[in-house]
């Protein structure tokens, strides 16, 4: 029995023992789960904290752009009112070159009026003139051989008054040279503001025709032909000037399109020609004449047409010039883009014999028209 107790007390002691160490696995288990709870809304706090971070930052990015948009709309706004306001006052200018130009023409259709006036009245004093010398060479030839003049007063008194006619006519031929030569340093004073006017025509904004094929790729039939034909119109109203003018050196570089309007100008006018054996200037696009040093209005035509080609291609129109027998011509079989109709134009515009080209601008023009789209 005392063993029995014994055992009974043994085991006892240990189910205390194995009861606390249960107590300290449950309290251990609790402390376990409070941490994992506290570990969770730590987590979760951290999450949110996160979030609120990145909310943050969006809206610190979103402030940034909206300021970087802000700026550069004002940039651009304030870039787009100055190219506003310089392109109001090159339209002033024009308008006001125009104007001038007008008047100058006018001017110019004065000027050669009465140099043509001047020129005639000249001609009927020098006329006058010799019939004068003439007759009195007559009256004298007359005394000499004639013995039955009574008045020798009256012949010497006609003598002194041609003599003083004589001495007015030439008074009015030494002022009408005079005048004639000031209208001359008039017109050539003239001229040199007509340089002016063009030069001042060149301040317009906008890329020509090679920087544009180059940056976009080339132009559709319709709008390539309508360029073209605005060219032509400025190129005739210098054909009909008096004396006519040829520009000599049509190239894509030379045609300026305003951005403003899409309209073409002719830039570099002042180094302008009259029918001429000495021409310096010669290209890709120019008539072949023109390597000998002669230029005419066709050759103007003939560099209107290789212009379009490039235009239609964006190629060298010299890489499709070839020879056939005695002659060149532009071989244009092939390219897709350039109608039967439009070849024949081409053909005639750049035949090697100017004679057999159009012959004035307004022709050009009027085969040129027909082959836009209807």
């Amino acid at each position: 029995m005392a063993d029995d107790y014994n055992k009974s007390n043994i085991f006892k002691e240990e189910l205390i023992e194995i009861i606390n160490d249960c107590k300290k696995y449950y309290q251990i288990s609790d402390n376990l789960i409070e941490v994992q709870q506290q570990f969770k809304e730590s987590a979760q706090r951290q999450n949110q904290w996160q979030s609120q971070a990145d909310e943050t930052l969006k809206a610190i990015r979103l402030i940034q752009e909206k300021f970087e948009n802000t700026n550069k709309k004002f940039q651009w706004e304030e870039l787009n009112n100055q190219l506003i306001s310089i392109q109001n006052k090159l339209e002033n200018l024009k308008l006001d070159v125009e104007e001038k130009a007008d008047k100058f023409k006018v001017i110019e259709e004065r000027l050669n009026t009465y140099i043509d006036n001047n020129q005639s009245n000249y001609a009927t004093l020098s006329r006058r003139i010799d019939a004068i010398e003439e007759k009195r060479e007559n009256e004298i030839r007359n005394f000499v051989s004639s013995t039955q003049y009574q008045d020798q007063t009256e012949i010497r008194e006609n003598f002194v008054v041609i003599n003083n006619q004589l001495k007015q006519f030439e008074q009015k031929q030494t002022e009408l040279s005079h005048q004639i030569s000031q209208l001359n340093n008039t017109l050539n004073n003239y001229q040199q503001e007509r340089k002016l006017v063009f030069s001042q025509l060149e301040k317009i904004y906008g890329l020509n025709l090679a920087e544009r094929i180059r940056l976009d790729g080339v132009l559709p039939l319709p709008q390539a032909v309508k360029w073209m034909l605005q060219t032509c119109n400025i190129i005739n109203d210098l054909h009909q000037l008096n004396p006519p003018l040829i520009y000599g050196n049509i190239q894509p570089s030379n045609i300026l399109v305003r951005e403003q309007d899409k309209r073409v100008f002719v830039i570099n006018l002042k180094d302008m020609y009259i029918h001429t054996n000495n021409a310096t200037t010669f290209s890709d696009y120019s008539a072949p004449e023109q390597q000998q040093g002669k230029l005419m209005p066709q050759s103007d035509i003939f560099a209107i047409a290789s212009t379009l080609i490039f235009l239609l291609t964006g190629k060298n129109p010299k890489d499709f010039y070839i020879q056939q027998e005695q002659s060149y011509f532009f071989k244009l079989e092939g390219i897709a883009v350039i109608t039967p109709q439009l070849q024949q134009v081409i053909w005639r515009a750049t035949e090697f014999n100017p004679d057999k080209r159009y012959q004035t601008v307004k022709e050009f023009i009027k085969d040129l028209a027909a082959c836009l789209p209807r």
